[in-house]
């Protein structure tokens, strides 16, 4: 196991046989170790997208959203868990609905983790395009140590 975060020392007060009263150190004590995730709550930024009025022509103008803001509202970490319950784990758009939920609290309408899905997608297509001409090209494919 990993290097733990806290100890708690439990040291027992009276003899279980004698009943006399016990102080001191165990050198080697016997270790239990509890492995836990901690809790996930999504991370919600919000970006407001002011409207101002020309003073000189009063043209109304709202300002928008930076290039590397998601139009999608989520962002890359929910896209990739949803690449993950889909491609690695092939969970069907209702389970990975449903996982999103219970996993994080973040409702997701059907269309959205489909939208998503496609968006994880569109990302590394140009890497998988690039890996195809790679190995279609190799002069040796697939081959191991067997005879």
């Amino acid at each position: 196991m990993e290097e733990c975060e806290s100890v708690l020392d439990h040291h027992p007060e009276i003899c279980s046989c004698c009943k006399e009263k016990l102080s001191g150190e165990d050198a080697n004590p016997y270790r239990h170790q509890i492995v836990e995730i901690p809790p996930i709550s999504p991370i919600i930024l919000e970006h407001r997208l002011h409207q101002l009025v020309c003073q000189q022509c009063g043209t109304l103008t709202r300002a928008t959203l930076p290039d590397d803001v998601h139009q999608s509202g989520y962002g890359v970490r929910v896209v990739a868990v949803v690449a993950v319950l889909s491609g690695l784990y092939r969970h069907s758009t209702r389970m990975v609905q449903s996982a999103i939920q219970d996993l994080f609290g973040i409702s997701m309408s059907l269309g959205t983790v489909n939208k998503l899905r496609q968006e994880a997608s569109d990302a590394v297509e140009s890497a998988i395009s690039e890996a195809k001409i790679y190995v279609q090209n190799s002069p040796v494919v697939g081959a191991d140590q067997t005879s």
